[in-house]
């Protein structure tokens, strides 16, 4: 197909912002990063230190918003 219409761009090098890294949230950061993109990631549910896999872990939403190209969002359905 034809690469540089305007309805298409690489994701290789992009910034991928993921809320909730949990089972799914990981594996979409370890495909994210197989994909050559950059991953940031929060979830307040883990415990400090490095992420467990590929990616940044950032302190709020603020910053991971502030630093994203494209967010996925992995939480549970809660009526709360």
């Amino acid at each position: 197909w034809e690469k540089t219409t305007r309805t298409s761009r690489d994701v290789e090098g992009t910034r991928l912002g993921i809320v909730g890294y949990g089972a799914i949230g990981s594996r979409v950061a370890r495909t994210a990063d197989a994909l050559g993109m950059r991953v940031a990631a929060l979830d307040p549910f883990l415990p400090p230190g490095p992420l467990p896999g590929p990616g940044e872990r950032v302190d709020s939403l603020d910053a991971l918003l502030a630093r994203s190209e494209v967010l996925s969002l992995h939480g549970p359905l809660d009526p709360t």
